[in-house]
């Protein structure tokens, strides 16, 4: 029995690099400039939708605060302790978690994609990078867990024409089996 395996092969390679791309679904984009950075916010609450995503441009040398300051334009609120250098309170969109304990607090994350995540203890005043990703994630009980992305819904023709390379390359195999046998 010979099977063709070039159609599944072609099926799997597509889907990989459909997989690959990634494209965040930003609540807001704010500021002007040449350089662009992310902020996910993820209130980890029982409300829907409680996570965000948003940009934020800019020329220059900037910080996390900076970025946070520039979002209150979208209407993030933004409550901080220890003269301005902890972050103690987000609310957005109905949401609100705020506080600052050993177990409850707005926990930190630096990363490149919006998907891979790095505790961050320098707090707002770490430098922001170029592409990069700010995190904040809700932390309750002191189990924190990186901020979650949102991502946007891959366009209708996208799923369509994976489907149909599905269709496609099972189907032929299929004949290709039934052919040989």
């Amino acid at each position: 029995m010979k099977l063709n395996f070039l159609p599944a092969a072609v099926f799997l390679l597509a889907g990989a690099a459909h997989a690959q791309t990634f494209t965040p679904l930003l609540t807001a984009t704010v500021g002007t400039g040449s350089e662009e950075t992310f902020l996910a916010l993820d209130f980890n609450d029982s409300i829907p939708s409680s996570n965000y995503a948003f940009g934020y441009k800019y020329d220059g040398i900037k910080n996390g605060a900076d970025l946070l300051d520039a979002l209150a334009s979208s209407g993030l609120t933004t409550q901080y302790i220890f003269n301005g250098r902890v972050v103690n309170g987000f609310t957005f969109d109905g949401h609100l978690e705020a506080g600052f304990t050993q177990d409850n607090y707005w926990a930190y994350y630096k990363g490149p994609d919006g998907r891979k995540w790095d505790y961050a203890s320098v707090g707002v005043t770490a430098p922001l990078t170029n592409g990069g990703w700010d995190g904040w994630s809700w932390t309750l009980g002191g189990n924190s867990a990186p901020p979650v992305t949102p991502a946007a819904v891959p366009e209708a023709s996208s799923a369509a024409s994976l489907g149909l390379l599905a269709l496609l390359g099972f189907g032929t195999m299929a004949v290709r089996r039934k052919k040989t046998a």
